[in-house]
């Protein structure tokens, strides 16, 4: 019975890789991570057909703001309007449906530390919430604006990385965290459930190898009237954990070298999430 509810789970809730996972619990989302170790157009000009959120990190997790590497975006609600924004430090963008848009790695410094490439896309497109306004720095949030100063975990010394919804001026309830994981770490004590839908990532920090954590983490999934599982992953994974699904506590319990922390990134359907936070 355990074999064939630990399979039930894995099939709604559970997922190997750092691969796209798109209709991954049908919330009509497709994902990418990669890291890019040399230069390369990420996207060539396109039309944006959905809301989408792009973002690079450094390579080197213990400097995550700096990304090492040089990348270029331009944006425009036409081609004749078209700008570029060069950005060296870790970066945040919201693309609205209807824009005109490119991703470049322009250059990078050094390949054993290459920047870290990560885009949520939804599904269906929407409209904007204004109309395009021809300075298009509002999309852009880079350095300390995305750097996470505040957050519960005395024991997470290196950059977090974050990206809301807010920060854009969009409505849509999203809030995205990337949290690099250096020692041992216990986040809820207690079993609980939200009242939304959230995704929980976790990468090795190593660009030669990502699907290796480079440590041990477990996690507890439950549905109601059913006991709960518990995960032990060495290997790259991702969680989904729906709304009401009762889950906890997340637990890394080992980490092989600080210097590799494991990759955290959390993404929740929400537009506050957690409670009293404090200075690192």
């Amino acid at each position: 019975m355990a074999d064939l509810l630990r399979s039930e789970y894995a099939a709604k809730y559970v997922r190997d890789g750092v691969d796209c996972f798109p209709d991954f619990s049908d919330l009509g989302l497709t994902a990418d991570s990669r890291y890019v170790c040399e230069p390369c157009d990420i996207t060539r000009l396109a039309e944006s057909t959905s809301e989408r959120y792009i973002t690079f990190l450094g390579g080197d997790m213990t400097s995550a703001l700096e990304l090492h590497a040089r990348v270029e975006f331009m944006l425009g609600a036409t081609i004749a309007d078209m700008r570029k924004y060069t950005f060296t430090r870790a970066v945040s963008a919201r693309i609205e449906p209807g824009m005109l848009y490119s991703v470049r790695v322009a250059v990078v410094d050094d390949p054993k530390t290459p920047p870290l490439y990560n885009e949520l896309v939804f599904g269906e497109k929407i409209c904007p919430d204004a109309e395009p306004r021809g300075d298009y720095d509002y999309c852009f949030k880079s350095g300390e604006e995305v750097c996470n100063l505040f957050h519960p975990y005395r024991e997470v010394t290196y950059p977090c990385v974050v990206s809301t919804n807010g920060m854009f001026g969009s409505h849509r309830p999203l809030r995205r965290c990337w949290m690099p994981v250096s020692g041992p770490l216990e986040l809820g004590e207690e079993a609980h459930a939200h009242e939304f839908d959230q995704y929980l990532i976790f990468t090795g920090s190593n660009p030669e190898n990502p699907l290796d954590l480079g440590g041990v983490v477990e996690f507890t999934l439950g549905e109601a009237g059913q006991p709960p599982v518990k995960y032990s992953v060495s290997h790259a994974t991702q969680f989904f954990v729906k709304k009401g699904l009762v889950h906890s506590p997340l637990s890394f319990k080992q980490i092989d070298d600080p210097k590799y922390p494991i990759l955290f990134c959390e993404t929740s359907f929400t537009d506050s999430y957690g409670g009293a936070e404090r200075r690192v």
